[in-house]
């Protein structure tokens, strides 16, 4: 029978897996149109078959796709395909986070901090055989603009979509029960912290209250760090006050 055109069905999923084949369309006497399919789309092509529109039947060589509507032929051909490529779909709450340090020290065997190994007794620290917990700095890579600590961590619905080997994952802001607005519940209280952004290799912990909790009251606890030191040090007379007086309470809660 005449064959009009091949067509290449191609279709991928939210796990990124992607599949296709090629389908050559024709038309029979009667002016049916058909197609020739893999044989792993045999279940899923028959969710679309009503009989009338679109219909399985033999056409010499193997198992075919009928319609009356060579649209619908296609249509089906995809929609079938996409179904075939359905991911398995997992959700889960986490909390995304960040801590990193940028900063240069040595230590003594009793943990006393120096401002270099030159000092009698300090070494370099090491962390599990290097200083990466430390930002890793030295001469050659020094800490721009200073030393910091960062801290960050956001609560998340994790939403994983897997597909034999691929696999892929979406996230959405959680707040337990209340909205983005609310900060009733430590989902949405972590959460209300604004105006920071994780980076990709950002760790993740399961969700709990009690970790939202920490998170928090860590952010806070930055938050007030750097309110305090910077209630000095952005004010030229403040801080020649506070150098004058000898006294170091950048780092102790005020009364």
């Amino acid at each position: 029978m005449p064959h009009i055109k091949t067509e290449t069905i191609s279709a991928r999923n939210e796990a990124g897996a992607t599949a296709s084949f090629k389908a050559k369309l024709a038309v029979n006497s009667q002016g049916d149109f058909y197609a020739a399919y893999p044989d792993y789309l045999n279940e899923p092509i028959s969710q679309f078959v009503d009989g009338e529109t679109i219909w399985k039947g033999r056409h010499r060589d193997g198992s075919k796709l009928f319609s009356n509507s060579l649209a619908t032929l296609t249509q089906v051909l995809g929609r079938a395909l996409r179904s075939h490529l359905t991911p398995e779909i997992t959700e889960s709450l986490v909390i995304a986070y960040n801590i990193e340090s940028h900063v240069n020290f040595a230590q003594d065997e009793e943990g006393n901090i120096f401002p270099n190994a030159g000092f009698e007794g300090a070494q370099w620290p090491e962390v599990n055989g290097s200083a990466e917990l430390y930002g890793n700095h030295h001469a050659a890579k020094p800490s721009e603009g200073g030393y910091s600590l960062t801290v960050g961590a956001v609560a998340l619905r994790k939403i994983t979509y897997r597909y034999g080997t691929a696999e892929k994952s979406q996230c959405e802001r959680y707040y337990g029960d209340d909205g983005h607005l609310g900060h009733d519940n430590p989902a949405s209280l972590l959460n209300s912290w604004c105006s920071f952004s994780l980076p990709e290799a950002a760790k993740e912990m399961p969700y709990t209250d009690e970790a939202a909790t920490f998170f928090h009251n860590l952010m806070l606890g930055m938050a007030e760090i750097s309110k305090r030191i910077q209630f000095f040090a952005s004010d030229e007379t403040k801080l020649k006050q506070l150098i004058a007086s000898g006294s170091q309470p950048l780092l102790a809660k005020q009364e």
